[in-house]
């Protein structure tokens, strides 16, 4: 059967499909990556790609609206995610996931300062997801 004939794509097409495999190509990255900084960037590839697919019904305006909204919902919370990625470094001297744990379990830093950057990322991946 031809991906064309798919009536449960909404299209009536396999036009969709390439936004698919860009975010399921993102999660397979996101698994294999031990760093922070690059967990960031493929998390910015599935946005993407979840825009890209949620975007694909440009006939029906309220979708397109919504697509359009959630993008920027989602930058908004992409920005707080990313100051927090950014203010880890300086602090710990690196991105690595094991050498972050590490870090963190010796770590004599201000709490104030840690309170605010463990903020932004976890309010960072709330405003991605939080328009759902």
């Amino acid at each position: 059967m031809p991906l064309a004939t798919w009536k449960w794509i909404g299209v009536g097409d396999a036009s969709n499909i390439p936004s698919r495999k860009w975010i399921q190509a993102g999660l397979c990255a996101l698994i294999l990556f031990n760093n922070l900084f690059f967990s960031y960037v493929i998390l910015e590839i599935i946005t993407l790609g979840t825009y890209l697919l949620v975007g694909l019904w440009f006939s029906q305006p309220l979708v397109v609206t919504g697509a359009r909204d959630a993008f920027l919902t989602k930058r908004v919370g992409d920005l707080f995610l990313l100051m927090g990625v950014l203010a880890i470094y300086p602090l710990a001297g690196t991105w690595n996931y094991t050498e972050l744990a590490q870090w963190a379990a010796t770590a004599d830093v201000n709490p104030t300062l840690m309170a605010f950057v463990g903020l932004a990322l976890i309010a960072g991946p709330m405003g991605c997801w939080s328009h759902g």
